[in-house]
């Protein structure tokens, strides 16, 4: 039996573990620093220069990470969209019952509004107006969301078909950006706590009457 050499093999390997988790440390730390510029400046604030002084690497190594700028700004929301779907199926687990599962779907959705990643979302909205490839991220990230959602609804409930799913996804996140636009106004907070009962009660009627048909 060759002890040495299955030492230096597990040597080697936990060599290229540690490497991995510093690479995936740096890697958010990289993302961190983009998203902290994308909220005080904007989307022309997010430099790769500056994200790699103020992250403390040379430029070369952030390349590395993010080739391009669209890159780095890409694994922002996909790292938000990912956020949301790990958030979303522990929510949905906590509950036993079809009603409870859908109220949890709605107030995962509700926190995607009102946390502070909020901002990134309505400054993308406004980006995609006039950007190209900021309107391509927007479509592509709601896309995500819609298909995170209309998955965890064929979960609830088999008997919806993909297409069925994905329209009450559709029309569930029409439902929650539209309420998004109204929890800017600190003045509508009431009226905000209304509607937040109105789309759940909606939402759970939409799934039920699904079942029938």
């Amino acid at each position: 039996m060759n002890k040495a050499g299955d030492s230096k093999s597990d040597q080697g390997t936990l060599d290229k573990i540690a490497r991995q988790d510093r690479g995936q440390r740096r890697r958010q730390e990289i993302i961190d620093c983009a998203t902290r510029l994308l909220l005080e400046s904007g989307f022309d604030g997010v430099v790769l220069r500056d994200v790699a002084s103020s992250v403390g690497v040379q430029l070369s190594s952030l390349h590395y990470y993010f080739p391009t700028r669209s890159d780095l700004v890409l694994a922002i929301f996909d790292r938000e969209s990912t956020a949301y779907e790990e958030e979303l199926l522990a929510s949905i687990s906590h509950h036993k019952n079809i009603d409870g599962k859908v109220a949890a779907i709605v107030d995962t959705a509700l926190n995607v509004i009102k946390g502070p990643e909020a901002k990134l979302w309505r400054l993308l909205t406004a980006y995609a107006q006039h950007n190209h490839n900021a309107a391509e991220l927007f479509f592509r990230e709601n896309k995500l969301f819609h298909t995170v959602t209309a998955r965890a609804l064929r979960n609830i409930e088999p008997t919806l078909t993909g297409k069925r799913s994905m329209h009450i996804a559709q029309l569930f996140w029409a439902m929650i950006d539209g309420l998004a636009l109204q929890t800017t106004d600190a003045k509508n907070l009431d009226t905000v706590s209304l509607v937040e009962t109105e789309i759940k009660t909606t939402f759970n009627a939409m799934i039920h009457s699904a079942k029938n048909i």
